[in-house]
């Protein structure tokens, strides 16, 4: 292709989201905080719908199984909320502080490298997140010294216990997953999609903790790699709703893994229970 085609017109029109990639936030505006104002609106919000549907037995034809988990939405409630508010919240305002994240006062970017942080997100939330969980939180001396059997305490059947997790835990499967790919894109991120990621995760996590399987045909968003990871343990470790599976894949440790070998923990070399 012609070197000046790249540069027309034509071609900025066709690959950028022209004219608005030229708009831009203040420089004092405070993203991080915004990012996370809607993840707690998101969170908690679906949460609490889905918690109605559960208590009015509103779409029951959708659920796993009934509706129902070891701890109740009031006992979660109080672990989640200093999970968010005393871990997350001061996490993401000091990693824009410290210019790791959410320095990009662009509203928008180009089309191409909006894709890019789709791809840097997906591929590098789903190999951090596979590599702390299974290695770490799974292994046999970090399941309890991580505090991973508090998240364990419930089974994947209320969209509340998504955050229901030691602090340490938290760290290692919600914070660390998020932050070090939207520091590997940099500049190369905007502040719309820096503020959406959140939520967007967030929706991911109390989706397939919440019992409910709204997609049983389409794999990429079922819930039941997760719902499996919870009743099996050594199954699953990233592969779930939204997630590209890469990790549980390469290592066959996705459920349909298990469920053609029949293996079992000790073969896997995982923590169980």
């Amino acid at each position: 292709m012609d070197g000046t085609l790249l540069e027309s017109e034509l071609f900025r029109r066709v690959t950028y989201l022209h004219p608005l990639e030229e708009l831009r936030v203040p420089e004092k505006f405070p993203i991080a905080l915004v990012a996370w104002v809607l993840m707690m609106l998101t969170f908690h919000v679906l949460c609490g719908t889905l918690e109605i549907c559960d208590q009015r037995q509103w779409l029951v034809q959708f659920r796993r199984k009934p509706a129902g988990d070891r701890k109740t939405y009031k006992e979660m409630m109080p672990r989640i909320l200093i999970n968010q508010i005393v871990l997350m919240l001061p996490c993401m305002i000091i990693a824009e502080r410290l210019g790791l994240c959410y320095q990009s006062r662009q509203v928008l970017i180009s089309v191409p490298s909006l894709v890019y942080n789709f791809l840097v997100m997906g591929i590098g939330h789903d190999v951090i997140f596979y590599l702390g969980h299974r290695y770490l939180l799974h292994s046999k001396w970090g399941y309890k010294l991580f505090g991973h059997d508090v998240h364990h305490s419930t089974t994947a059947n209320c969209a509340l216990s998504a955050f229901y997790m030691a602090n340490t835990d938290f760290c290692f499967e919600i914070l660390l997953p998020y932050i070090i790919p939207m520091w590997i894109m940099g500049p190369d991120s905007c502040a719309i999609f820096s503020v959406l990621a959140p939520s967007i995760g967030a929706l991911g996590g109390l989706y397939e903790h919440s019992g409910y399987e709204f997609f049983p045909n389409l794999s990429i968003a079922s819930t039941k790699a997760h719902f499996m990871h919870h009743n099996l343990g050594f199954v699953s470790f990233a592969d779930g709703f939204g997630s590209p599976g890469l990790m549980d894949w390469t290592f066959g440790t996705t459920y349909d893994h298990y469920e053609k070998k029949k293996m079992n923990p000790a073969e896997n070399g995982e923590k169980s229970d």
